[in-house]
């Protein structure tokens, strides 16, 4: 069987160290890996103003490096808006806030983020 002089170092555990071809092969592989089990779009795959009518939060406004400034409505008055931390999981989007340790999960369904019961659902905005 043929190998290319990749798969050889690849292979070969005498390999003192990779080709460049080597390490750009696995390197790729591995950068398809994790983008595949963070989501697509980098920074957990959801950004942006969430919120609205329906939801518990007039607006959830989602930054990178998993942090989440949030502004909850109480009988129809906005509250102060505070920061929260955020975890995406698949189709579950958690928000929670360390400060009290509580945490709001919903199932993000396209543009809407479904929390059910009193939390309501949130839309893009």
């Amino acid at each position: 069987m043929n190998q290319t002089a990749a798969q050889q170092d690849v292979l070969d555990p005498k390999a003192q160290r990779a080709s460049p071809r080597a390490f750009a092969s696995r390197s790729a592989g591995l950068c398809l890996a994790v983008a595949l089990l963070v989501g697509c779009g980098g920074g957990g795959g959801i950004s942006g103003d969430w919120g609205g009518d329906g939801c518990i939060y007039q607006k959830m406004t989602f930054q990178r490096g998993g942090k989440v400034l949030v502004t909850p409505v109480l009988f129809g008055m906005e509250l102060p808006t505070s920061e929260a931390r955020y975890e995406v999981n698949g189709d579950r989007v958690t928000i929670s806030t360390p400060e009290d340790g509580r945490a709001v999960t919903f199932t993000r369904e396209g543009n809407t983020l479904r929390g059910g019961g009193l939390i309501g659902n949130c839309v893009k905005l």
